[in-house]
């Protein structure tokens, strides 16, 4: 009897449907890692943006697919805490691993949400950066250092994620 090994893409779909989809309960935990992160992708409109552009900024960085129910829940607070965060020297970018360009208007449109998507379709950046749980998001500093990292879902508007955002902004 031969025994196929899924693939790791069917471990990441896995994962996404078992995370309860009710429960936005990751933590933001601390993260220091020595690896320079870096990409260069397309947004919707085929402009390229580097991380480096946005350096001497607090950048969100989160990881997402369309098909990822647990992604869909934390957007529209990510929306919100984008509102919040208005006239903060912050930004929030979103990486699309696996979306046709229309498959992503489309699910921005239905959630109501105007975030930067890039686009990662092969999930080159996505492996390059660790990840293997979406959604996956990284808290930068000014200087392009991760200083969090939260695997699975978040409240992005909470108050206590809001306050260390804040800290990370002032500590310049």
């Amino acid at each position: 009897m031969n025994i196929k090994v899924p693939t790791s893409g069917f471990f990441l779909l896995l994962s996404c449907l078992l995370l309860p989809a009710t429960t936005l309960s990751a933590g933001l935990d601390p993260y220091r890692n020595a690896d320079n992160y870096n990409f260069s992708l397309p947004d919707q409109k085929g402009q390229l943006h580097t991380l480096v552009d946005y350096r001497n900024k607090v950048v969100l960085v989160n990881f997402w697919a369309s098909w990822c129910t647990p992604c869909l829940l934390e957007m529209p607070g990510m929306q919100r805490l984008s509102n919040i965060m208005n006239d903060e020297n912050f930004e929030i970018l979103t990486i699309n691993t696996s979306d046709t360009p229309r498959r992503i208007q489309e699910t921005l449109k239905r959630l109501q949400v105007n975030l930067i998507v890039l686009q990662d379709q092969d999930s080159t950046t996505f492996k390059a950066w660790n990840g293997n749980v979406l959604p996956t998001s990284y808290l930068l500093d000014y200087n392009g250092l991760v200083r969090y990292r939260v695997v699975g879902p978040m409240e992005w508007d909470n108050a206590d994620v809001i306050v260390k955002i804040k800290k990370l902004i002032k500590s310049q």
